[in-house]
């Protein structure tokens, strides 16, 4: 749960207002030029994968960040010319962008950046947390010795930017994690199944990370603790990492609407 594709920017912070209840969808707006920006266009995407997986990262980028805030409306070839790319590689991005829930298509306009939303995200973690744990146990059992080991160095590397606070950089090593986690099943099912539920969740991290306090680095540690059960090769372990990983991630989403538990949270 986000190493280049960053780039060690912070994006600009629009205030992403989080509910619990189902509530009237605002109307799409459309996303200002950031200030500062010259022309039309943002830094192109950077080099590695097809031009459609680099476009993906760097959109998902965007969006998880909150540069490309909720309900905001663009078109995919307004966001080619922010890209600097042309619109194809933008419209396959968006297509696969819309299966994570990050954005919602309009025929004939573009799309919106869905709204973030409690319960929402509370059912995407039971969906979530049944996926990998499976995906935990099948790693243990399935990954090649260099998957193992590239495993553990991402989890410490996401330790380390947690550690330093360095937040961006915490989030590209979340991202570089769970599909090398997904990689290490062996099923390709599973590792899309996974690879859909991930963005929405650094999102919902992002949008809410002044609830975290000092858990940043505690929530990496239970990540090299689901690595080192996939190194050991030993399949309860990771499962029962992975559960404990889980776990975290409800109690933190709770604590955005719980009073009591951002007040010890602050304390």
């Amino acid at each position: 749960m986000a190493l280049a594709f960053y780039n060690g920017r912070m994006p600009s912070k629009p205030t992403a207002k989080t509910t619990s209840k189902t509530r009237a969808r605002p109307a799409p707006r459309r996303v200002p030029r950031r200030a500062g920006s010259a022309g039309t266009t943002r830094t192109p995407v950077d080099a590695g994968g097809t031009l459609a997986e680099r476009a993906y990262r760097q959109i998902e980028e965007m969006l998880v960040t909150l540069e490309i805030p909720p309900g905001a409306l663009m078109s995919e070839l307004d966001l080619a010319k922010r890209l600097g790319i042309s619109r194809t590689p933008v419209g396959e991005a968006i297509s696969r962008l819309s299966r994570s829930g990050l954005v919602a298509v309009l025929p004939r306009r573009g799309f919106i950046a869905t709204e973030i939303s409690v319960t929402s995200q509370l059912r995407l973690l039971e969906l979530r947390s049944v996926i990998a744990r499976l995906v935990a146990r099948l790693a243990a059992l399935r990954a090649l010795p260099e998957q193992r080991a590239r495993l553990v160095q991402t989890a410490r590397t996401m330790a380390a930017a947690a550690g330093s606070g360095d937040e961006l950089s915490y989030l590209a090593a979340d991202q570089a994690f769970h599909p090398q986690l997904a990689d290490c099943a062996q099923n390709d099912f599973v590792a899309q199944a996974l690879d859909d539920l991930e963005p929405q969740i650094r999102r919902f991290w992002y949008a809410n990370r002044h609830h975290a306090g000092g858990e940043l680095l505690s929530v990496a540690r239970l990540h090299i603790d689901l690595a080192a059960a996939i190194e050991r090769g030993n399949a309860d372990e990771a499962a029962a990492a992975s559960d404990v990983l889980s776990e975290g991630l409800e109690r933190f989403t709770r604590a955005t609407i719980d009073p009591v538990a951002q007040r010890v949270r602050a304390a």
